[in-house]
């Protein structure tokens, strides 16, 4: 493989990627409670995983 057609990409998130607190306006608004957990993934087993 050429040199030219790697890219390196990065393994930590960029700066501006950094959790923004929820204001209690917000939280009223969209509806969301003191303490929440956002799940951005899926139950899916696609890593090799048994089962």
């Amino acid at each position: 493989m050429s040199p030219a057609r790697v890219a390196v990409i990065p393994v930590a998130p960029a700066a501006e990627l950094e959790p923004t607190p929820c204001t209690p306006a917000v939280g009223a608004r969209y509806g969301i409670p003191s303490a929440y957990v956002l799940n951005v993934g899926n139950f899916s087993p696609d890593k090799n995983l048994p089962g």
